[in-house]
């Protein structure tokens, strides 16, 4: 005579069936997120190839005051473009990591009082206390906010370290903006930016 699943045995496999399915989404926004980087690299790319060109066109790289000018002024204009991609995928992901806080205490509750034999009353957590738990608690050593605050500026220092690096090497502009963005043989994957991109993953 056989019997179903046991009580254990049946939580064990619902949580297996969803941690599977927690893995697919998680790879899906993490797709999306970097979706939405890579989108502004086609107008990073051109505004950085404008305005070193520009400078080039004009004298050439050199140590002067006024190269060291336009080249701070040449990069704070792809941080902002940079800054302005990383605040919409931050804004994706904190609107979906609300709701998903919110699915996940719902499926939980739900999961235990659909399998669990005895009467069992689970209070479903509040919407502070969700909030807390997605974006107040540390990861890694930060607050998601953070975290987040601190990419935009990182991913600005690695293309300024190149583009300063490139000038006093005597680099030309194609030679620091494929070094910044990576080459299309190679998938962009040896830039700089993969390193962001890896980081926002």
């Amino acid at each position: 005579m056989s019997t179903g699943p046991t009580m254990n045995e049946e939580l064990l496999e619902r949580s297996i069936s969803h941690a599977v399915q927690v893995e697919r989404y998680k790879a899906g926004l993490v797709r999306r997120v970097v979706e939405v980087l890579n989108e502004s690299e086609e107008d990073l790319e051109a505004e950085l190839t404008k305005r070193l060109a520009r400078i080039e066109a004009v004298g050439g790289y050199d140590a002067g005051p006024a190269v060291t000018r336009r080249l701070e002024e040449t990069l704070s204009r792809v941080g902002a473009v940079r800054a302005e991609a990383y605040g919409t995928a931050m804004g994706l992901l904190t609107e979906e990591l609300g709701l998903f806080a919110t699915h996940e205490a719902r499926w939980q509750v739900a999961v235990l009082q659909e399998t669990l034999i005895a009467e069992l009353s689970v209070a479903t957590p509040t919407a502070e206390v969700l909030h807390a738990a997605a974006f107040s608690r540390p990861f890694e050593g930060h607050v998601l906010k953070d975290w987040a605050e601190s990419l935009a500026p990182t991913d600005l220092d690695r293309m300024g370290r190149v583009v300063r690096q490139g000038v006093v090497e005597g680099k030309t502009t194609e030679q620091m903006v494929r070094e910044v963005i990576g080459t299309r043989a190679q998938g962009y994957s040896d830039g700089v930016l993969e390193t962001s991109r890896r980081n926002a993953e």
